[in-house]
């Protein structure tokens, strides 16, 4: 990788954990620099850190977020990709599954 990209990666690092500790693990923009971190570990080739980055974040937004946040749909999103790169299409298509649910359950008609 070029110096500029190992550096940014290094940047986003300090980013995250700067994040986790003044915010803390769980708040939403923590939960967002790290999806944003696992993409550029992913788009870096290192697939297997984007990989458990990304499950670590859904996890924390399944038990922290409402089932309805806007952030939860991508995050599953993100996740599968990373599965379908990684050759776990199985998982994947669960997740593409849950994602279908999710996509159709927000676009459905608020009640009356």
């Amino acid at each position: 990788m070029p110096a500029a990209g190992t550096r940014r990666l290094r940047l986003r690092e300090e980013v995250l954990a700067l994040s986790r500790k003044v915010l803390g693990p769980e708040h939403v923009i923590t939960l967002g620099t790290m999806t944003n971190m696992a993409i550029s570990y992913g788009d870096s080739g290192r697939l297997p850190e984007a990989m458990s980055l990304q499950e670590q974040s859904l996890a924390i937004m399944r038990r922290v977020l409402p089932q309805n946040h806007p952030h939860l749909a991508p995050a599953v999103e993100n996740l599968a990709t990373c599965y379908d790169k990684a050759d776990r299409k199985d998982e994947a298509a669960k997740l593409r599954a849950e994602l279908k649910a999710l996509k159709a359950r927000d676009s459905a008609p608020a009640p009356q």
